[in-house]
């Protein structure tokens, strides 16, 4: 009878390790991480991760751009939703002005979704490197949200990855210079851990994000010294010289120089189908036909405007008077 009893233990403890056992991997099977996805812990690891998810970003930059048919440079457009129309027509709304779907906010959860799951601690990647993608997502987020402001003023400023459970979705503007200030945050970061190095001229570099800085700031400051009634008038020129310090770096790196010098290079310069080697250049486009990749000349140029007359009376003769 003692031997049946042990045996019996010993059945008992067998099923039960196999019980405790089976639970384990039933658990473990559970948790296993998905086969037809790829999830951000396992995603951001090196460099060549983050070169790879940060190249959708570039898409932003080879649309062609169409910010002047809303200035003064460009005549009427046949377009109904110009500048124009809307100040002539039914005014300018939310619901003309654009850039406010939910594919356009898309872009932006994108940039704070690869800020948010970088995490060093995890990853092999030297440091340098890792600022440098760094850099290039805050300066696509920065652009992002000075392109948001020129419209709207004042917008909701978001620096993670928002669901649509996120109660911040629903929350108000933020003030003007609160967005602003983090514009220019994420582009001084650019623009001191973008790496320097030139390439081909078609990807980020140190100078094209300290040319973007210097935009964004001569805008931000001519905006708040002639727009008085916004009450930021005094801290104009704190922008006019962070514009000015980061054209000096530019120009005081020696790597870039004006292209020709007359009239016939000035024209030549603007229909060159090769622009890698031109010194004049920090960051362009690159339209290639053999790749698919077109550029916009003859619709921003003859079939639905034209370029007005106070363009060219920007251009002055030799002593200094209007073009005539």
């Amino acid at each position: 009878m003692i031997e049946i009893y042990n045996m019996r233990k010993y059945i008992l403890s067998a099923m039960a390790l196999a019980s405790l056992l089976a639970f384990m991997s039933c658990e473990d099977f559970l948790d296993r991480n998905p086969k037809t996805s790829i999830t951000a812990k396992d995603y951001f690891k090196v460099a060549s991760d983050l070169e790879t998810y940060s190249n959708r970003f570039y898409q932003e930059l080879i649309s062609p751009p169409f910010d002047d048919v809303g200035s003064d440079n460009v005549t009427i457009s046949t377009n109904s939703n110009t500048m124009y129309s809307m100040v002539n027509s039914d005014g300018i709304s939310s619901s003309n002005v654009g850039d406010w779907d939910t594919d356009d906010w898309t872009q932006l959860r994108r940039i704070n979704y690869m800020l948010n799951n970088i995490h060093p601690e995890e990853m092999s990647i030297a440091e340098v490197d890792l600022n440098h993608y760094i850099g290039i997502a805050r300066f696509f987020r920065g652009d992002y949200y000075y392109k948001k402001v020129k419209k709207y003023n004042s917008v909701p400023f978001y620096n993670k990855a928002m669901d649509d459970t996120d109660e911040d979705l629903y929350k108000p503007a933020d003030p003007r210079e609160v967005v602003v200030d983090s514009v220019i945050s994420d582009l001084e970061f650019a623009a001191t851990h973008i790496k320097p190095a030139l390439g081909q001229r078609t990807r980020l570099n140190q100078y094209a994000a300290l040319a973007l800085l210097a935009r964004v700031c001569l805008h931000e400051a001519t905006w708040r010294k002639y727009h008085t009634e916004s009450g930021l008038t005094a801290s104009a020129n704190t922008f006019f010289d962070k514009a000015i310090a980061a054209c000096q770096e530019i120009t005081g790196s020696g790597l870039f120089e004006l292209y020709g010098s007359s009239a016939k290079d000035y024209g030549a310069l603007f229909c060159m189908p090769k622009l890698r080697e031109n010194k004049e250049i920090l960051l362009f486009v690159e339209y290639d036909q053999t790749l698919g990749r077109g550029n916009n000349t003859h619709t921003v140029l003859g079939v639905y405007w034209g370029l007005s007359r106070s363009l060219m009376k920007s251009y002055q003769m030799k002593d200094g008077s209007d073009f005539s």
